[in-house]
């Protein structure tokens, strides 16, 4: 499999490039290549422009349009097959993010069962804490109820003991 940056720099490159020319431009372009002994004699030639343009026109032999032809054809099947490359390349590239963008999909949905899981988790903790600060304020108000009777009967033994140390005083002192 082709890795996604080769094709994303190709890619890059194929868009920074210009258009390629039409098929009448690069049959025009591979014409005058192939006879350029057009030239040649038309600047070459003694004369008249008349004379001229006879002599660069009996200078090609033979015109041989079907081979120009056949190598418009061939430059202009590169410049599709190139195009078709660049189509394809990129369809891949569209489909590899969204490949990408369906395992990201995936993996959210687990990160939400992953969260719904937590924050079960949480809501239990929570309600633990709750019921943890009822019996601890339970406790508390138990302890403080403990004291309170513990404080009361030890200020009524008190009490009875002063009553004792008067009652034995006035024993003593009858």
């Amino acid at each position: 499999m082709i890795n996604k940056k080769l094709l994303s720099s190709f890619l890059n490159f194929s868009q920074q490039q210009k258009p390629a020319p039409s098929f009448i431009l690069l049959y025009v372009f591979t014409w005058l290549i192939w006879h350029n002994q057009i030239f040649t004699a038309f600047f070459s030639q003694t004369g008249d422009v008349i004379d001229r343009l006879m002599a660069a026109y009996q200078s090609v032999e033979e015109n041989q349009y079907m081979l120009v032809l056949f190598l418009a054809l061939l430059f202009l099947v590169i410049r599709l097959g190139y195009n078709y490359i660049v189509f394809k390349s990129q369809q891949l590239v569209m489909s590899v993010d969204d490949e990408e963008l369906l395992v990201r999909g995936d993996q959210l949905a687990q990160e939400n069962d992953d969260i719904k899981a937590l924050m079960t988790t949480l809501t239990n903790t929570q309600a633990q804490l709750k019921r943890a600060q009822e019996r601890e304020k339970q406790a508390i108000t138990e302890k403080n109820n403990t004291i309170a009777k513990l404080l009361a009967t030890q200020a009524e033994l008190e009490e009875a003991l002063a009553d004792n140390q008067l009652l034995a005083q006035q024993a003593i002192i009858k």
